[in-house]
């Protein structure tokens, strides 16, 4: 009987153990990061490795320096790619998959050296992980600091989080503002929320989800401030680059899958739909699926919100929530698995406890399987970083499977919309 009483202990006390070893290797390797910054360009098996800080750094670049009339040229890419990575040189254009007007968010990081600007990088990403983390902590769970030091040390040792700070992802300072988001959003602090989403729209195939909240619950403000921001940036790339350079990013979207032609784009490590659907069709077939699926999902998130989304309730707010940034992540045309760090909002909103035995004992299956598969990604990256040596894709293959669990308990949350407790 006693031992039967001490199992939850145990599995509460050996997962508390692995966040708290875990965590401690992830903080030593952020500052090995800082101080040697020796991931950004290197020849590994005499192949060129590129972080994909070099791409933000290149487009900030662009940005000061452009004197071309097409910015998404490709020889000139390439030239400004291999001033930067010098005495190195790319045969390849480091793709830059963002439209014209993110590149004014990136010059700030091309006022410094390529390695003084990753240093500071990866320094402010790391301070904006902790106060978003408190934020979220304090928003969401702002009486339990167990919750808070646990949840805070679990989201920090996911994969997502650790190769964010390796490549110099901007994945960090993208979940601050999704949190500014929501947060001013639900505040009814409309404009604030506006201009958050505005900024937001680096990662447009994301924002455009977030985005049909504010239509269908009428939030005409939040739109006032979305205008602004972009309206905004749309005049700095007109006197910038000229109009035509929207059109040249459409242009480039479609060219940069070929691989033989840029770096830093390759399907095999997404975790949505389309990476999924990529295994058993071929490409042209596997494009059109899931265009019809990321428009279906819109579809339904934008219903879910005219229907549901005036229920004030806390609780199943955080289910709407959580169901949109869910879905906007698997959906995705582009999801690489890092993105996957946007899951932390939704994580705070769903789990009640960061305990896997008391996970286990919710009575309602999709909501435990739910709680449980948010709690268990800490596990699944130090399962992924001791096999990924040994097996071919292990990571991107995993995650995508927790993204389709994920996906699927968050839609059927919705359609039990009425029987979910509060």
């Amino acid at each position: 009987m006693n031992k039967k009483h001490n199992l939850p202990n145990v599995l509460d006390f050996a997962y508390a153990c692995l966040i708290i070893c875990w965590v401690s290797t992830s903080v030593l390797e952020v500052f090995k990061y800082i101080f040697e910054p020796s991931v950004l360009a290197y020849m590994q098996a005499g192949e060129l490795r590129l972080a994909d800080y070099i791409c933000f750094y290149q487009a900030g670049k662009i940005f000061l320096d452009s004197v071309h009339n097409n910015i998404y040229d490709w020889n000139y890419q390439l030239s400004v790619l291999n001033q930067i990575i010098a005495p190195l040189e790319s045969a390849r254009v480091f793709a830059i998959p963002y439209a014209p007007t993110a590149f004014v968010f990136f010059v700030p990081l091309a006022l410094f050296s390529l390695t003084t600007s990753y240093q500071l990088f990866i320094g402010l990403s790391f301070l904006v992980a902790l106060i978003t983390l408190y934020i979220v902590c304090n928003t969401y769970h702002p009486h339990n600091k167990i919750f808070s030091v646990m949840f805070s040390m679990g989201a920090f040792v996911c994969l997502s989080s650790i190769i964010s700070f390796r490549l110099g992802q901007i994945t960090w300072i993208l979940l601050f503002l999704m949190v500014a988001y929501v947060l001013c959003f639900q505040k009814k602090q409309d404009y604030l929320a506006g201009i958050a989403l505005g900024l937001f729209f680096v990662k447009q195939q994301y924002a455009i989800f977030l985005l049909l909240p504010a239509i269908f619950c009428r939030r005409i403000h939040v739109l006032y401030g979305l205008a602004t921001v972009l309206a905004v940036l749309a005049v700095i790339v007109q006197y910038k680059f000229g109009i035509h350079s929207f059109v040249d990013y459409l242009k480039y979207l479609l060219e940069i899958s070929n691989i033989d032609k840029y770096n830093g784009v390759n399907p095999a490590l997404h975790v949505n739909l389309k990476a999924f659907l990529s295994m058993f069709l071929p490409k042209p077939m596997t494009l059109i699926t899931s265009f019809l699926f990321f428009v279906i999902a819109l579809t339904g998130i934008a219903f879910m919100w005219l229907k549901l989304g005036k229920d004030e309730n806390r609780h199943k707010q955080s289910l709407l929530w959580s169901c949109t940034i869910i879905t906007s992540l698997f959906f995705s045309p582009h999801a690489h698995y890092h993105d996957m760090l946007l899951l932390i909002l939704p994580a705070a909103m769903i789990i009640p406890e960061v305990s896997p035995s008391k996970l286990l004992k919710i009575s309602n299956k999709t909501f435990r399987l739910y709680a449980f598969t948010f709690c268990m990604i800490p596990l699944l990256c130090f399962i992924d970083c001791l096999l990924v040596a040994y097996v071919k894709n292990v990571v991107p293959y995993t995650h995508m499977l927790v993204m389709m669990i994920l996906t699927f308990c968050a839609i059927k949350s919705i359609l039990n919309f009425k029987h979910i407790p509060s």
